[in-house]
């Protein structure tokens, strides 16, 4: 017998699924679209497993194990834990993002195909490994101990799964595949502000970008905290959503304006090159 709803189940399968392959699906469409290569995409996803997986991740880890305790003891330990989780997070992230334009990138074009899809495949790889692998592990342990005789020492897990996943409403884990979405707007809208600080030469961009995404994450923490249950979850998804939107929204108006700086600087080199040919 399922230990959760057959609807609940179908609904977490069609989340990791989601958080799986949706995003090959969108670098798919975009690499058409915008015609930039392969590895703007890769080199975004290596950025994203550098400065977070295998580098920030590990400490925040064992940090937690430490600290967990004496941190959800205290009110005023929690916030400045959930500040400097949301504040390592986006310095590691954005600074990561410069260095990778200007490591992996330094001779790519400085457009806003290359932002997005740099941007697209950071936002791809964080999807997958820290929302899709984690929704297909927990599916496979759903299986497993649902079908499968559990041992003694194995009933806390059962337990465990049951009270934490089988009251839950049927639609509930395709909050995760909703919030995915418009993450992903953000984390390209953060990398096309980095690449500014690479254009217009002035470092303030990452700043404004660490900013920005140190905002995001640490409402994400508190939020949900201090407004339990249903109501904050839902909360915090509507604010996710805003960021997403707005984020929407300013990708499409600086690819105005920078394609107009583009076109204008093209349309400069073009006339100092034919006034060296007419000097000749």
């Amino acid at each position: 017998m399922l230990l959760v709803s057959p609807g609940w189940f179908i609904c977490t399968v069609i989340a990791a699924l989601g958080t799986l392959l949706g995003p090959l699906v969108a670098i798919i469409i975009v690499k058409r679209r915008l015609r930039v290569p392969w590895r703007y995409f890769l080199f975004g996803a290596l950025v994203f497993f550098l400065f977070q997986i295998i580098s920030r991740v590990p400490i925040i880890s064992v940090l937690t194990l430490v600290l967990g305790k004496t941190v959800n003891a205290s009110p005023v330990l929690f916030v400045l834990w959930a500040l400097f989780l949301a504040l390592t997070a986006s310095l590691c992230e954005e600074w990561g993002r410069y260095l990778g334009y200007r490591w992996f990138l330094k001779r790519a074009p400085k457009t806003w195909s290359t932002g997005v899809a740099y941007g697209l495949g950071h936002a791809s790889l964080e999807s997958m490994l820290l929302v899709g692998v984690i929704l297909l592990a927990l599916l496979i342990e759903i299986l497993i101990f649902s079908f499968t005789p559990a041992a003694a020492s194995q009933q806390a897990i059962v337990t465990q799964i049951v009270k934490a996943y089988g009251t839950q409403p049927n639609w509930y884990p395709l909050i995760t595949l909703w919030e995915r979405l418009w993450t992903m707007f953000f984390q390209i809208a953060m990398s096309v502000l980095v690449l500014q600080s690479l254009r217009r030469k002035n470092l303030s961009y990452v700043w404004l970008a660490v900013a920005f995404h140190t905002l995001l994450d640490t409402t994400a923490v508190l939020v949900p905290h201090y407004l339990t249950g249903l109501p904050g979850i839902i909360t915090i998804e509507v604010l996710v959503c805003i960021a997403g939107i707005l984020a929407f929204w300013w990708l499409r108006h600086v690819h105005q304006r920078m394609s107009k700086e583009d076109e204008e600087q093209e349309r400069a080199l073009q006339t100092d090159s034919s006034s060296s040919l007419a000097s000749e």
